[in-house]
């Protein structure tokens, strides 16, 4: 739109900060080669002096604008285009290798937990097979100390048994000592009273014998009167004879029980030493399986720990392939949104270079009659 200046000159408004526009006072020089053979009417009408300064200054309008696009800035614009869709078409193929790179993380990701998840399995199959054996080796651990257990009391029911036998043995037999003793002693004071009777009696008939010989007969009745006192003291020493050898049997049947209680308890030593023997080995075993066990148990966990350690990096490496995807998208979205407006305002330049080219056109053709006029 036309406006008036402080010295009567009219301009229009300035579209474009790199156009300039001059009124009736500048000179012929400052022209383009294109506007010296531009033929201008002299007239003294101050209207038409207007309308032609006016007329001018869209023509000038007009070259500049056309200079300024065929300087390039409609063209370097274009290039801007074209930079920035290389740049998108850069980002694109940064985000295809992103995504090729996540899917192969992904790929390795679920082959991980593939792995794991094997590996899991065959923990837990060991973990059950490794409870079942140390349930059976507890079980035949405890048989064997339930078996020990027996023959130890066994065996201490046997040597008890074996000390009340013995003890009841010893006290017999002194008690059968002491009696023989008696018995003995008894014996040999009979003896010796019956020496005695003897040595009497034999003097006694010895005189009768001499002094009387009618009284044979009265020997005789008194040698048939010491029988009768021989026959108890017979009678008690064969008394005391047989429960000597009575107490004799009673000993060697105490000591054939002595001995087959020896032989138990030597088969029970040599049972229980070998059920020691065979629960030493198994707790070796047990022990060895539990050591291997826990040696297996560690590498486990050093490897369930790496893979761990494997899915979290690779996890924080999805995670900033993420976060990068995320700013690679908002610049892109940013280059779109500024390539939106590049366009709009490369749109809104083409329409107010169509208005300027339009008003000119009308200018013209109102002016070119004033100037055929």
């Amino acid at each position: 739109m036309a406006e008036e200046g402080p010295d009567g000159s009219r301009s229009f408004t300035n579209f474009d900060d790199s156009v300039s526009f001059l009124g009736h006072q500048m000179r012929s020089e400052m022209l383009d080669d294109s506007f010296k053979n531009v033929r201008f009417v002299q007239d003294q009408s101050e209207e038409l002096s207007k309308l032609r300064i006016d007329n001018f200054n869209l023509r000038l309008l007009c070259h500049k604008y056309e200079e300024v696009f065929k300087r390039g800035q409609i063209e370097n614009a274009g290039l801007r285009i074209y930079d920035l869709e290389q740049e998108h078409m850069k980002i694109r193929g940064q985000l295809g290798r992103a995504s090729r790179i996540l899917s192969s993380l992904r790929h390795e990701n679920e082959g991980l937990k593939k792995d794991n998840d094997e590996l899991s399995e065959k923990l837990e199959s060991c973990d059950i097979e490794w409870r079942k054996k140390y349930d059976s080796l507890l079980f035949d651990f405890q048989e064997l100390k339930s078996s020990e257990r027996r023959a130890e009391s066994r065996c201490e029911v046997i040597e008890n048994e074996s000390f009340r036998l013995e003890n009841a043995k010893n006290a017999e037999m002194s008690t059968l000592q002491q009696k023989l003793t008696s018995a003995e002693s008894k014996i040999t004071l009979l003896e010796a009273e019956l020496a005695e009777l003897r040595s009497k009696e034999n003097i006694s008939v010895d005189r009768l014998s001499g002094f009387l010989g009618e009284e044979d007969k009265e020997n005789v009745d008194l040698s048939g009167l010491l029988d009768p006192l021989l026959s108890p003291l017979k009678m008690s020493r064969s008394t005391l004879l047989r429960r000597i050898s009575a107490a004799q049997e009673m000993l060697k049947l105490l000591k054939s029980n002595c001995d087959s209680l020896s032989v138990d308890l030597s088969n029970c030593k040599q049972e229980l030493s070998v059920s020691k023997t065979k629960f030493h080995l198994i707790l070796e075993q047990y022990e060895n399986e539990k050591a291997a066990h826990l040696r297996d148990l560690e590498q486990r966990d050093e490897l369930e720990r790496n893979l761990h350690d494997r899915i979290s990096d690779l996890l924080r490496d999805c995670n900033d392939k993420e976060y990068l995807n995320d700013e690679l998208t908002r610049e892109l979205k940013q280059m779109k949104e500024f390539d939106a407006r590049i366009k709009e305002e490369h749109m809104r330049q083409l329409n107010k270079l169509h208005a300027v080219s339009f008003s000119t056109f009308l200018e013209f053709i109102y002016l070119d009659p004033i100037q055929r006029f």
